[in-house]
């Protein structure tokens, strides 16, 4: 429903913006999509962070980072390395998630890669611990294709 809570960092900006699909849904956006493909897209990072402690999960039980974010971009990134755009997942500064267009270039005289909402599930163990929480979009290499990211939904849950 917002930002509160969360930190923002980087060159290319965080806010709260309208679900693309889901107009009435507000969600978190993670980058700009005015940024001007061909030398008018910042190299840096739209990051999001939250610290907070995971309660400790019942016997034979694990605790769940839950969320769901959606990948617009022009970029391609197909070994899912960090010379490219990126979504990245970092919890405690250790990379859990990384996923990136990995199909082809979309060049700046169409409309960015729409990659769909993707759920995401990270296995935070047995929990009771304090955690460092960053989601962040990454422009990185050249200044020429945009990347910005919706997420929405993140809870913590008690699963197996």
């Amino acid at each position: 429903d917002g930002l509160e809570g969360w930190t923002s960092s980087g060159v290319l900006g965080t806010s709260v913006a309208l679900d693309p699909g889901n107009t009435s849904n507000p969600v978190a956006r993670l980058g700009n999509p005015g940024f001007a493909c061909w030398d008018g897209v910042p190299i840096g990072s739209g990051v999001i962070q939250q610290q907070f402690s995971v309660p400790r999960a019942a016997e034979g039980k694990s605790m769940h980072l839950l969320f769901r974010y959606r990948i617009y971009t022009n970029d391609r990134n197909t070994g899912l390395t960090g010379d490219y755009d990126t979504f990245d997942v970092l919890i405690n500064g250790v990379l859990r998630l990384r996923d990136a267009n990995q199909i082809d270039f979309n060049f700046c005289n169409v409309a960015p890669y729409d990659l769909g909402w993707r759920a995401a599930d990270i296995n935070l163990g047995t929990g009771g611990v304090l955690l460092n929480l960053s989601l962040g979009v990454y422009n990185r290499y050249d200044r020429f294709y945009n990347t910005y990211v919706y997420v929405d939904d993140v809870r913590l849950v008690e699963g197996n």
